[in-house]
């Protein structure tokens, strides 16, 4: 089988269309939305995909963003492993992966968006 198609068929065909659930969490200027279909489990640990929608567009012309995360539900910590942005247009940006060093491991946060989020990826089952 040609690897490309090997590898476009493994991905599960729900993870290929994001669903984009509002995590509802109070105040802020952004809007946070979690992509239901692609969360991803083993174990404890947690890959999922958040997307930021600004109230208005930033000085550097993004409007939003989608973070890529790895969360160990259990012990409460996780790190940002990719960071993508978009200006008005829906156009991208940039986009990056972020090594270890760039953005290490850190306890989860309180604020009752950290909270919502880890309800939301850590409690509810997946798709």
């Amino acid at each position: 089988m040609v690897p490309l198609l090997a590898s476009l068929l493994a991905i599960p065909p729900a993870a290929a269309v994001p669903a984009w659930e509002a995590i509802d969490a109070p105040g802020g200027f952004v809007q946070t939305f979690v992509d239901a279909n692609g969360i991803a489990r083993e174990g404890d640990v947690v890959r999922f995909r958040v997307r930021g929608l600004f109230e208005r567009t930033m000085a550097t012309g993004m409007r939003a963003m989608i973070a890529h995360w790895q969360v160990d539900c259990a012990a409460r910590n996780g790190r940002m492993t990719r960071l993508e942005t978009y200006g008005e247009d829906d156009r991208q940006l940039s986009a990056r992966d972020l090594s270890v060093e760039e953005e290490p491991v850190q306890p989860i946060g309180d604020r009752p968006e950290d909270a919502a989020m880890l309800r939301r990826i850590c409690e509810t089952p997946a798709r």
